[in-house]
């Protein structure tokens, strides 16, 4: 690759750790921001956590967002992005349930209908009718 990057943060720290090169020669076939930028993101913030031990870890839920269990999962959903409709339960009503030692809230709201042609978020994908050509999209 020609570069790597990777960006890490938390609710206090925001670090992006780059490898590349001005003259955008490569530095490595297998330098990637996995395997390169993102150990040296995680011993920059394990001496930091060192250096500063009451740095918040733990991320604000944001008002309008709530929890809830989705197939016995825990899931954050807004008003306008519900959870998705249970094909275990029917029912629309509220039920509180015990997450990882926490009481949650479930809410089932009813299954949408897509119309035919689709929608914005969930749009029909247009396929050829025909291939594009004999072999069949492969490569080798």
């Amino acid at each position: 690759g020609v570069d790597a990057w990777f960006c890490g943060y938390s609710p206090e720290v925001l670090s992006i750790v780059y490898f590349g090169r001005d003259n955008s020669k490569s530095i490595g076939k297998r330098a990637t921001g996995g395997s390169v930028s993102a150990p040296v993101f995680a011993e920059f913030y394990r001496q930091y956590l060192k250096l500063y031990p009451k740095t918040k870890k733990d991320f604000e839920i944001p008002k309008g967002v709530h929890r809830g269990v989705f197939e016995g999962r825990s899931e954050l959903y807004t008003k306008l992005s519900p959870l998705p409709f249970s094909k275990k339960s029917s029912t629309k009503k509220s039920t509180m349930q015990n997450v990882d030692g926490v009481k949650v809230e479930t809410l089932r709201v009813p299954e949408r209908r897509v119309h035919e042609k689709g929608d914005a978020l969930h749009p029909r994908l247009n396929r050829p009718i025909e291939a594009a050509s004999e072999d069949e999209g492969q490569m080798f």
